[in-house]
């Protein structure tokens, strides 16, 4: 069962419904232009999701063409 997008927080990929909870990857169910299976959405949450957790939700992430900034 794939988490539903409106109950994450983007900024830091923490759950909206479970304190402590940071969902990466896959169990987002996000389609990518290659298909359901997209390794950048994977490593870019996954990125993310380990700055939310450790506290520091504040930067940019550069992957290629694709750049998402966090304030």
């Amino acid at each position: 069962m794939a988490a539903l997008l409106k109950e994450v927080d983007f900024k830091t990929m923490a759950s909206r419904c479970w304190e402590g909870l940071f969902l990466a990857g896959e169990i987002l169910d996000i389609d990518g232009v290659t298909g359901g299976f997209n390794l950048q959405s994977a490593w870019t949450t996954g990125w993310i999701a380990g700055q939310g957790l450790a506290g520091g939700s504040t930067g940019t992430v550069s992957a290629g063409a694709a750049t998402a900034t966090l304030s």
